[in-house]
C-alpha cells in the first residue's frame, strides 16, 4: 500500500472546502500542530508563532516586516531542510535574511521545510505527503532552496548533496511529480513538474541559495555575508528572468499575433 498516496488524498480532502490558498495552508498548519510532535513552521507577520510565544525567547514577534512565512502564496517558494538555526529570528543572520526578502519584494514568498519536525519524531510518509500537498496548493513559479553546501559531490552514477535538494528529489518521486537535476547544478539546480489528479499541470525551476544561518563557507569566503547576498541576488535575478520569459511564451501561445509586425 502506498501510504504517501493515501495521505495525499487525506490532505486534499482536508483543504477541499477552503477557497483561498492561504486558507488551505492554514488548514494544513492546523493539522500539523495538532498531529505532529515538535512541528515548526516559518512564522508570518499576522499570526503569532506558538513556538516562540511558549518558549518566552522572543518578546517581540518576528517577522514584523510584511513577511508571510508559511502562509505566503507565491509565486516564489523558499525551501529549507529541517527546523534548525535561529527559529526565534533574533540573530544577525535572520535579520539579514528577512531584510533581504523585504527589499526584493518577496514578502509573499511561501516558506517551508522539506521536513517540518525533527528526525526523532518524524513520520517520513506524512512529511512527504505534507510537502507535496503544499506544492500542489501554492503552485510556485520558482523555488529557492537553502542549500547547505557550495557544490554537490559526484558519487558513482548519481549525486550526493549536503542540503535539501536530495530529500526534495526523493519527495518528488511520487505519482504526478518529478524533479530533474540540472547537469551543471550551478544556480539553477533542477526542474520540477507537477500534475495533480484532476488538476492543471505546472512546472517550476529550482535555484540554490545558502541557508540564512550558514550563510556561506567562511573558510572560503572572506566576507560570508557579501557572498551570501551575491548568491541570493544572482539566483533571484535568474529566476525572475526565467519567469518573465515563461510569461511571454504563454502570452504568445494564447495570441500568436503578439510580437509580429503589422504592415
Amino acid at each position: 500500500m502506498d501510504r504517501t498516496k493515501d495521505l495525499m488524498e487525506v490532505f486534499r480532502g482536508l483543504v477541499s472546502d477552503c477557497g483561498a490558498t492561504e486558507d488551505k495552508l492554514r488548514k494544513l498548519r492546523e493539522y500539523a500542530r495538532q498531529s505532529i510532535p515538535g512541528v515548526w513552521h516559518y512564522p508570518d507577520d499576522r499570526e503569532p508563532c506558538p513556538h516562540c510565544d511558549s518558549s518566552g525567547a522572543n518578546r517581540r514577534h518576528l517577522p514584523q516586516a510584511g513577511i508571510r512565512g508559511y502562509l505566503g502564496t507565491g509565486p516564489f517558494a523558499i525551501v529549507s531542510d529541517t527546523p534548525s538555526g535561529d527559529v526565534h529570528f533574533r540573530s544577525r543572520q535572520a535579520s539579514l535574511y528577512y531584510a533581504k526578502l523585504k527589499s526584493h519584494g518577496l514578502g509573499s514568498a511561501f516558506q517551508t521545510d522539506v521536513f517540518n519536525t525533527a528526525r526523532d519524531t518524524r513520520d517520513p510518509d506524512e512529511q512527504k505527503a505534507l510537502f507535496l500537498a503544499q506544492i500542489e496548493i501554492v503552485r510556485p513559479k520558482a523555488m529557492l532552496v537553502m542549500d547547505m553546501s557550495s557544490r554537490p559531490r559526484k558519487r558513482g552514477g548519481g549525486w550526493h548533496y549536503n542540503g535539501p535538494i536530495q530529500p526534495l528529489e526523493k519527495h518528488l518521486q511520487a505519482d504526478g511529480f518529478s524533479l530533474v537535476v540540472a547537469p551543471d547544478f550551478d544556480l539553477r539546480a533542477a526542474t520540477a513538474t507537477c500534475e495533480p489528479p484532476a488538476g492543471t499541470r505546472f512546472s517550476f525551476e529550482v535555484y540554490r541559495i545558502y541557508h540564512y544561518v550558514k550563510l556561506t563557507d567562511s573558510r572560503l569566503d572572506a566576507n560570508p555575508e557579501a557572498a551570501w547576498e551575491n548568491r541570493f541576488n544572482a539566483a533571484l535575478k535568474m529566476a525572475q528572468l526565467t519567469m518573465k520569459i515563461a510569461e511571454l511564451e504563454a502570452a504568445l501561445q494564447k495570441s500568436p499575433s503578439i510580437g509580429k509586425s503589422t504592415l
